[in-house]
């Protein structure tokens, strides 16, 4: 069910999303008196069903014009968001930058993604090609929602009662995927998995077993990628390692968990949503570009700021409080590594055994971002191979990511083996992945680190898991 506060946000969009799929139960969930969305999506519902598609042509075509219909659209649009933030009287002006009210891009996108079905007819190919090339340049205007609209539209298979119109509409949004990209090359989310609150994008990891922690070998393994890696070598000692054993076979429940680390754009909605705390960088800890040091508080490096990096100085509590938000929680450490590593063999890293600096965000031997040229942090999604058996990217490097167990260097020893988390209370969280500024060996998947949870750092993000029903 989607979230109440962000109901009335989601009336435009659905309206546009029923006229090409045929969802009427969609258009009826509180979208009644917003564009007459009850009348136009019974209206195409006839039309699909009579295999029209001329007249669902026109009804692209009048969608289109309510969308450029901007100054009315938008007052009518604001009067009923609660969450939007902009007067009415300032409504049109803020939807054309681009500001998160943006009806132009979102219907823009919804008819990018909606129009496809009517491509393949002879008469009217080459109308709505053309029509969907205006609604792509409308599209790029700003990010706002959009891929929740496009996520929404190829998501309609979880209605049971689809139509086989619709059902061949769905598949064919779905293998169009890579088509219909909303946002820094995102693309829409598969139409079998669950929506979450905050839009993003989701992986599913199974139930079963996998091998948790290292044995003997890996161990090993581990010590001999920090002599690679890190900047002194010969301090690497094995003992930093042993926290990471015994091997065991674990049992995880099936979860789903966020293909991405949260970015700077989704905490600043959660902080707008008055459900997070701002960013706090003046106790943070600071990496400063123009020293080579660290220092709490200050100016953070501009790429730490950008949309679409991972949200960084948030605490464990601020990280909790985001997914609570999002309808979602933190992993369990167990759930973190299983959606790293895999269930059918005991990988170092994401992508496989062997290690490369080229495949991840990390704090290279001879400074920072000599290799991958970030300094800091680097856009979500941005090492094609730094990607799980699962589908979730960036489990290596970039940001570390807090997780829901208290830290205990010995808890292997006697967890349980079916859903293990430690609940024991201690000083500290743990925190998984590695980073930006560190070495190798902490982007293995294996590797355990820890932080006092009130801990700030501009090299600490999170992502979210929500459960399997």
């Amino acid at each position: 069910m989607r979230h109440p506060a962000t109901q009335a946000a989601w009336c435009a969009p659905l309206a546009l999303a029923a006229l090409f799929v045929g969802a009427h139960a969609h258009a009826q969930e509180g979208c009644r008196d917003l564009l007459g969305a009850e009348q136009m999506a019974a209206r195409c519902l006839e039309l699909k069903q009579a295999g029209q598609c001329d007249r669902a042509l026109a009804a692209c075509q009048e969608a289109q014009a309510r969308c450029e219909a901007l100054p009315r659209f938008a007052r009518q649009l604001a009067a009923v968001q609660s969450d939007c933030d902009t007067p009415d009287t300032e409504a049109p002006d803020a939807l054309a930058q681009g500001q998160r009210c943006d009806a132009t891009r979102a219907c823009a996108t919804g008819l990018l993604c909606a129009s496809r079905r009517c491509v393949a007819h002879p008469q009217a190919g080459q109308k709505v090609k053309a029509l969907r090339e205006s609604a792509r340049a409308l599209a790029s205007l700003s990010p706002c929602d959009a891929r929740e609209l496009l996520e929404l539209a190829c998501g309609v298979a979880h209605q049971a009662s689809l139509s086989d119109a619709a059902q061949s509409m769905r598949q064919d949004l779905h293998a169009a995927r890579a088509a219909c990209r909303a946002y820094n090359g995102v693309a829409c989310g598969d139409p079998d998995l669950p929506r979450s609150r905050d839009g993003a994008e989701l992986v599913s990891v199974p139930a079963g077993v996998f091998f948790r922690g290292s044995d003997k070998a890996g161990l090993e393994r581990g010590l001999e990628t920090c002599r690679e890696t890190y900047t002194a070598p010969a301090e690497c000692e094995l003992s930093w390692f042993r926290r990471e054993g015994p091997r065991k076979e674990v049992f995880v429940s099936a979860f789903y968990i966020d293909k991405h680390e949260v970015t700077n754009t989704l905490y600043d909605r959660c902080v707008k949503a008055g459900a997070c705390q701002p960013t706090r960088y003046d106790t943070c800890s600071l990496f400063q570009k123009s020293s080579g040091q660290w220092k709490v508080g200050g100016q953070p490096h501009p790429d730490v700021l950008k949309p679409n990096h991972p949200a960084v100085c948030v605490t464990w509590a601020d990280a909790s409080a985001y997914c609570a938000w999002a309808g979602k929680r933190l992993p369990t450490e167990a759930e973190w590594e299983k959606a790293a590593r895999g269930s059918k063999d005991a990988r170092e890293f994401p992508w496989g055994d062997r290690w490369s600096g080229l495949n991840l965000n990390w704090g290279e031997r001879s400074g920072f971002g000599t290799v991958d040229r970030y300094v800091t942090t680097s856009p979500v999604g941005h090492y094609p191979q730094n990607v799980s058996p699962y589908g979730a990217m960036d489990m290596s490097g970039n940001a570390w990511e807090w997780t829901s167990d208290y830290h205990s260097d010995t808890y292997y020893a006697a967890s349980p083996l079916r859903d293990p988390v430690n609940t024991q209370v201690s000083t500290h969280r743990v925190l998984r992945g590695g980073s930006w500024s560190f070495a190798g060996n902490g982007a293995r998947v294996a590797y355990r680190y820890f932080a006092e949870p009130n801990n700030r750092d501009d090299a600490v993000g999170f992502r979210c898991v929500l459960d399997a029903p």
